[in-house]
């Protein structure tokens, strides 16, 4: 016995999870041209200012520059300089030949609380007292003082990602 032929539209031919690839590249692919639009967007904003993409990238490559500072030959100079590193991207200043002082002038000028200032600054002045001081720190400060900077790194970025409200 013959069964009739009957015509089908193209969405009755396609099985269960054809139908359902279907359906994911059409609303995807909306989300991906968004995303890169986005993407487009910020590497232009990077690529185009240098302020920018130090400010960018700062948390992450001081952050990698303190947890090598402690196994460096001179850790304190190491973590002095991952510190003050991230202050002169963030704010696209000079790094070298930075002080404590000008680490603290810098912070005040962008408006930085006085608390978190004033713990960077220590942290500054007890890695500058034993570069320059003959202060031998032990393994025990070494990993309390890159905890501290890493905590205030982190303090810091949070400040500055609220546009610079505490």
């Amino acid at each position: 016995k013959l069964h009739p032929i009957e015509p089908q539209s193209d969405l009755q031919q396609l099985d269960q999870p054809s139908l359902l690839l279907l359906i994911l590249f059409i609303l995807l692919t909306p989300l991906g041209y968004g995303v890169f639009v986005v993407l487009l967007n910020r590497h232009r904003r990077l690529s185009g200012n240098t302020g920018a993409a130090r400010a960018h990238r700062a948390r992450s490559k001081s952050a990698k520059r303190v947890a090598a500072a402690l196994a460096t030959d001179n850790p304190a100079e190491a973590l002095f300089k991952a510190v003050v590193g991230y202050l002169a991207d963030h704010c696209n200043e000079n790094e070298a030949g930075m002080t404590s002082q000008d680490a603290l002038q810098l912070m005040q000028r962008k408006g930085i609380p006085e608390d978190l200032a004033g713990l960077v600054h220590r942290i500054l002045k007890s890695c500058e007292r034993s570069q320059y001081g003959g202060t031998v720190l032990s393994s025990e400060e070494l990993q309390a003082l890159g905890d501290g900077a890493l905590e205030a790194l982190d303090n810091m970025e949070s400040y500055f990602r609220k546009g610079g409200h505490s």
